[in-house]
């Protein structure tokens, strides 16, 4: 009811204001593999069809401004069934609820093969000086500067490999920035959780952090001090330039709750020019998670509390402690780009390979194509993890293929 209140709410405010948003159509096919969860669940291979309706209204006055933004989702097909058994059969490997404060998202379905959602995902109010600006209510924040791995992003981060990245997640904080007149920013955020599942004992405690960008002639530093979901957090960063690339190296300790630390670094280079007639961007990544197994070999049941309880939670993405990535952009022609990308675990030698196609129709369609294609025995953490040691069935990563059409309005 209470979305429904503020979509009216949206509707007259539009009157005058900045309406636009998005509709996006697509669809996706999935392969698990033998002796995985998939097959045992009575879907080796899968499809769904889904489409989403957005609407956005930035609204502004003088240096205030206000922005909502308004989706409806739907999605049907064999993956929404195996997904709703999978969450059935074994709850503590699904990601979390919505953990935002305030509950603006209805969710309902006509059938076990289908599934729809209301959301709103932008809905603040903020403020903008000359050295101040201020935000308060659900926005999306982004910390760090990493291409595939994000440790410094504590709220909501992209997923590792993602087609659709136009609008990260909102959640619900109050965010404050002042701008130094010598380029330096301080940045504070307050980000309060509901435990809406009951699986996080720590899930309803708020993310409290600081985080200062800090410029120099040579060097870009930043900093981050957080206490999330009460692990105290302390990070630090530089970047800068090296020949013709660009490098940044990020290190981030969390105090963990049963005893010691999880340390995480995050180095890569990035290289920009011209190849083949084309524009290219180019990267190479090394990434240690400290949250990830230290062995070689292990099952998703002998996965550490503090990495299980961020799978969970949407904070980590991967199980391992050492990764290397490789990725780029390359535009083929000025409509179209291609974005191949390789992640490797250094550990198992096990793989995951994405390639991407962005192919721009018009001024405001948009066809998007994704290939997803893991690689390693069964064991590895791309090859499928075992729920229980050395044992079918295995977590796999399944052979991918998405294609969506966006237009924006």
């Amino acid at each position: 009811m209470r979305s429904w209140f503020f979509l009216s709410l949206l509707c007259f405010a539009a009157q005058g204001a900045d309406l636009g948003g998005r509709v996006k159509v697509g669809g996706d096919w999935q392969d698990g593999g033998s002796q995985s969860l998939d097959e045992a669940l009575g879907h080796k291979t899968s499809a769904e069809t889904s489409a989403q309706l957005r609407l956005a209204l930035a609204q502004s006055l003088g240096n205030w401004a206000f922005k909502a933004a308004w989706q409806l989702d739907g999605s049907q097909g064999s993956a929404v069934a195996l997904a709703k058994d999978k969450a059935a059969a074994f709850p503590e490997l699904a990601q979390g609820s919505d953990d935002s404060l305030w509950d603006l998202q209805q969710g309902w379905r006509a059938g076990h093969d289908s599934q729809y959602q209301q959301r709103w995902d932008r809905l603040n109010l903020g403020y903008s000086g000359q050295n101040l600006v201020m935000r308060l209510g659900r926005q999306a924040l982004t910390w760090g500067a990493g291409q595939v791995f994000h440790p410094m992003d504590l709220v909501n981060p992209f997923q590792p490999v993602q087609l659709d990245t136009a609008y990260k997640r909102g959640t619900d904080l109050a965010y404050g920035q002042w701008l130094f007149d010598g380029g330096a920013d301080l940045q504070v955020a307050l980000v309060p959780h509901k435990n809406r599942d009951g699986f996080d004992a720590d899930g309803g405690k708020p993310t409290q952090a600081l985080f200062a960008s800090i410029p120099g002639e040579k060097l870009q530093w930043t900093l981050l001090a957080a206490s999330d979901r009460g692990d105290p957090t302390f990070g630090a960063g530089a970047s800068g330039p090296f020949g013709e690339n660009i490098w940044n190296l990020e290190l981030v300790s969390t105090g963990l709750r049963q005893g010691g630390h999880a340390r995480s670094l995050l180095f890569n280079l990035t290289r920009a020019g011209i190849i083949w007639q084309g524009d290219y961007t180019a990267f190479v990544e090394y990434y240690h998670n400290g949250f990830g197994q230290p062995r070689r070999h292990y099952s998703l049941a002998e996965l550490a509390p503090s990495l299980a309880v961020r799978l969970r939670r949407g904070q980590q993405f991967v199980t391992a402690r050492d990764y290397l990535a490789l990725g780029g952009t390359w535009q083929w022609t000025p409509l179209v780009q291609l974005m191949p990308s390789l992640i490797l675990n250094l550990k198992d030698a096990s793989a995951l390979f994405d390639t991407q196609l962005s192919w721009s129709l018009s001024d405001n369609l948009t066809f998007k194509a994704d290939l997803r294609l893991p690689m390693g025995n069964k064991g590895t953490e791309f090859g499928g993890l075992p729920l229980l040691q050395d044992q079918a069935p295995y977590l796999t990563q399944p052979r991918q293929l998405q294609v969506q059409l966006e237009l924006y309005f």
